[in-house]
C-alpha cells in the first residue's frame, strides 16, 4: 500500500468522527470564506470547485453567499464524500468528483478553494500551479513548517523520527507563488493550538481526524514505550498559511 493509499484509508476510517473533533479545520475554513468576502467584494463565481472537500464543510458555509454557484467537491476518501453528499442530499447544484487531483483532470472553474488539504500533495508545486491555471480565482489554506513542533520533539525524544511531514516554508511558497504572477494576491499566516493531557489522547485525536498517516515507518516498540511511560500533557500546534490569489 503506497502513501496514498494509506491516506484515503485512514480518512475512510475517520469519516464518521472527523466533524466532531475538526476544531481547527472549521476554523481555518471559516477563515478562509471571510478573506474571500472581505478581499474579493464583487466575487459570484458561477462554478467552486471543493478540493480535498472532505465533509464539506467550505462548501457549506460558502453555499449562503453563492447559493446559485455549481459545486463540485472532489477528495480521495470515499467516506467522506458519503458523508457530504448526505450533508448535501437534495441539492441539484452539487456535484462530487472522487479521487486525487494530482493525476485527474477536473476542468475550469471561476473559482477553486481547498482547506487544509494540500500539505497531502506528492509535488504541491506541481498541484498548485495545475490549479491556478484551472481557476480565476483560487483560494486555499495548509500547514507550514513548524507545524507539530512540539509534538514531534516529543516523538523524537523516545526515538520515533521523521514521522511528522515535512511542511512548506513560508517563504519558498511565498516566492511559488509569485512566480505565477497574479493580479492579486493575499497572504495571511495564523497559528493554533489544541492540548491534550498525554501523547495516547494526540494519537486518538490525529486518527479521529484522519491525519494519521506517518511520513516514515513506525517503531513499535518505541511508540508502545512512549504511551506506557510518557504521561506529561501536550499540545499540537497548527501554523497555517491562507492565500487568495486570482488572475
Amino acid at each position: 500500500m503506497n502513501t496514498k493509499q494509506k491516506i484515503e484509508k485512514n480518512f475512510d476510517a475517520a469519516s464518521t468522527s472527523y466533524e466532531q473533533v475538526a476544531t481547527v479545520q472549521k476554523l481555518c475554513a471559516q477563515h478562509l470564506v471571510n478573506m474571500l468576502k472581505a478581499h474579493f467584494k464583487t466575487l459570484n463565481p458561477s462554478s467552486i470547485f471543493d478540493v480535498g472537500a472532505g465533509t464539506g464543510y467550505v462548501a457549506w458555509l460558502l453555499q449562503y453567499y453563492f447559493p446559485a454557484a455549481e459545486y463540485t467537491l472532489n477528495d480521495v476518501s470515499n467516506g467522506m464524500l458519503n458523508i457530504a453528499k448526505r450533508k448535501f442530499s437534495g441539492k441539484e447544484n452539487f456535484s462530487f468528483l472522487p479521487g486525487d487531483i494530482e493525476k485527474n483532470y477536473f476542468g475550469k472553474h471561476e473559482l477553486i478553494v481547498s482547506n487544509l488539504s494540500l500539505q497531502w500533495a506528492d509535488d504541491l508545486a506541481y498541484i498548485l500551479k495545475k490549479l491556478y491555471a484551472q481557476s480565476k480565482n483560487l483560494a486555499f489554506s495548509l500547514l507550514l513548517w513548524g507545524t507539530f513542533d512540539e509534538w514531534n520533539a516529543r516523538l523524537n525524544s523516545f526515538g520515533l523520527t521523521d514521522l511528522i511531514k515535512v511542511y512548506p516554508h513560508q517563504q519558498w511558497l511565498q516566492d511559488l507563488l509569485q512566480t505565477l504572477k497574479p493580479l492579486a494576491l493575499h497572504i495571511e499566516v495564523k497559528e493554533f493550538s489544541l492540548n491534550f493531557d498525554n501523547p495516547l489522547n494526540v494519537m486518538r485525536y490525529l486518527q479521529q481526524l484522519g491525519a494519521n498517516t506517518p511520513a516514515a515507518y513506525v517503531n513499535l516498540p518505541q511508540l508502545l514505550r512512549l504511551v506506557k511511560t510518557n504521561k506529561e500533557p501536550c499540545k499540537l500546534n497548527y501554523k497555517v498559511m491562507f492565500v487568495l490569489l486570482e488572475k
